[in-house]
């Protein structure tokens, strides 16, 4: 029996798809895998490199500490403490003091009307020998670790500006601050983070003012100098009361005017003709009133608030003034400069007694010398003295509390202070008024500046 082949077997084909899929998923993985550790490499260098910055961000901040140490009180004996003073830029130079024999290294005197500040200007980075940057510890003694293990490559650097220590209300005599600029290094040297903080020095004594001359010329009959504070919004407050006694003529209740006291502010610019004050209308009036507290004899002191501007209309106005009270008929007038504490002025007026002689009574005003009003711990002002204190009054310092520093490192000393008259007739002191003046020192403000590189 024959059996035909009904199948035929035909030889399988195989054209590699099962191939190239698998060749993909294996690739797919492949570049998946390396994902995953580029994003773990990159997660690490990040890390490395936060780690960098904030060793580098630490070192500027120790600069930073350096540098108030050696302002302050660095007992080291590179020590250089001495030569600060909030009196004195004495040492400071435009160009910034240089070389590590210099004892002025690192000193500069902040100019306001440059383009760029020092500290932008200023290499505070380099390190040689002509270098203007102070490193750290040259003038305090302490040390850092570097250079290896998981400190900073160097040592951190900083720069002193002495600046002009202006507040609105205090008296315009010449006191100083400091901005110091400090650079810190990361690990790797190209790591480099530059801090910024504004420093006063710690107050040892209450300072004795001294009061500058301001007119040359004769201005309404002005017998006393004037004294002179900073303004709100930049500029001068001048500060000063007319009355005129030169001779025996002044005495004659006849020749009895009245006579006003001024707080005009200044911010005209030099060899500028314009701009004067041509008006009262300018000023804010303050009127004089009896005070509810008879027994004392002192007025209350009226008047609209205003604010500091160009006098041209109710609310903007060029400083304030009043005139004392009936003093066209009692002659009271002023004939001595005004003591500047904390923000109030203080002095004392001259009402005359017996005719051709200096005998007399007089009041004792204490104001607020930015709004011309009386003082927060007194109601009333131009308290009546039997003996006139014919000059200004004087300020006794009693005590210092420096207080305890902030998070910043800012402390603020309580200076307990009394103002005090001495009577013409006698040699005994009166106390006008005790109060507290507070002194910001230590760290004023801190900022890390960004970018510092590409800012300068």
């Amino acid at each position: 029996m024959t059996y035909s082949n009904r199948f035929n077997l035909l030889p399988s084909r195989n054209n590699g798809t099962t191939l190239i899929v698998s060749l993909i998923v294996l690739l797919l993985v492949l570049l998946l895998g390396s994902a995953v550790a580029n994003l773990a490499l990159i997660g690490e260098k990040s890390a490395r490199n936060a780690h960098d910055g904030a060793l580098a961000l630490f070192a500027a901040e120790s600069a930073l500490i350096d540098a108030e140490l050696d302002i302050e009180n660095s007992t080291a004996t590179t020590s250089r403490s001495a030569l600060f003073s909030s009196h004195s830029a004495a040492g400071f130079s435009n160009s910034c003091g240089s070389g590590e024999r210099n004892l002025y290294q690192g000193l500069c005197l902040a100019e306001r009307t440059v383009p760029k500040p020092i500290w932008q200007s200023a290499d505070i980075a380099n390190t040689g020998t002509n270098s203007v940057s102070v490193q750290f510890g040259r003038f305090t003694g302490r040390t850092m670790p570097t250079g290896h293990g998981a400190g900073p490559s160097r040592l951190p650097r900083y720069i002193i500006e002495s600046m002009l220590d202006i507040n609105p209300g205090q008296i315009a005599e010449q006191s100083y601050l400091y901005r110091i600029t400090a650079i810190g290094f990361g690990i790797s040297e190209p790591t480099q983070v530059v801090v910024q903080s504004v420093y006063r020095k710690s107050p040892l004594t209450y300072p004795s003012y001294q009061h500058p001359s301001f007119f040359d010329g004769k201005f309404s009959e002005v017998n006393a100098q004037p004294a002179i504070a900073h303004a709100l919004g930049g500029g001068h407050l001048v500060l000063f009361g007319t009355g005129k006694y030169g001779n025996c003529a002044d005495t004659l209740p006849v020749n009895f005017k009245t006579n006003s006291y001024y707080a005009i502010r200044d911010r005209i610019p030099h060899g500028s003709k314009s701009g004067y004050i041509t008006k009262r209308g300018n000023l804010a009036q303050r009127i004089l009133a009896k005070g509810e507290k008879k027994e004392r004899h002192g007025y209350q002191v009226r008047g609209n608030n205003f604010i500091f501007g160009d006098g041209s209309n109710d609310l903007s106005k060029r400083g304030w003034f009043f005139d004392f009270a009936d003093s066209n008929i009692t002659g009271e007038r002023l004939l001595s400069t005004s003591l500047i504490v904390n923000g109030n002025v203080y002095f004392n007026s001259f009402i005359q007694g017996q005719r051709c002689t200096i005998s007399g009574s007089g009041n004792s005003y204490m104001l607020d010398l930015l709004t011309g009003k009386a003082t927060p711990s007194q109601t009333i002002t131009g308290i009546r003295s039997v003996n006139a204190a014919l000059g200004k009054p004087i300020i006794s310092l009693e005590k210092i509390l420096p207080g305890t520093p902030d998070p910043l490192g800012r402390r603020i000393a309580k200076h307990a202070v009394s103002i005090l008259n001495f009577s013409s007739a006698t040699d005994v002191s009166n106390i006008i008024e005790t109060t507290e003046v507070d002194l910001k020192f230590g760290r004023l403000s801190w900022r890390e500046i960004q970018n510092w590189q590409g800012s300068k």
